[in-house]
């Protein structure tokens, strides 16, 4: 490995070289979990399931108010469609015998 990297040539690398060379050992150390400690990065994604849940139970509670308002609407407008065919007919027996 030593041989490996003495043969690398670092001045012909440059800024390009650099770079990639840091984001690679960056997601190597985050992969392996040296950079940032596993435990840390399994409490985040704890916490980021957990909201996950949260938000997901949350959505279908609203979802569920949604569908009883939708059904009550239909319900109200089959009534007051049914009133206003009876006010129609009513109108219409007054003016008839008017």
């Amino acid at each position: 490995m030593a041989d490996l990297v003495a043969a690398v040539p670092i001045g012909q690398l440059g800024i390009n070289g650099l770079l990639v060379a840091m984001v690679g050992w960056s997601a190597w150390g985050i992969l392996t979990g040296r950079l940032v400690p596993r435990s840390v990065v399994r409490d985040h994604l704890d916490v980021r399931d957990d909201r996950i849940a949260y938000l997901t139970k949350a959505l279908d509670s609203e979802r569920d108010g949604h569908n009883e308002t939708r059904h009550q609407v239909t319900l109200l407008s089959r009534s007051s469609q049914t009133s206003a065919h009876a006010l129609e007919e009513m109108r219409r027996e007054a003016e008839g015998s008017g």
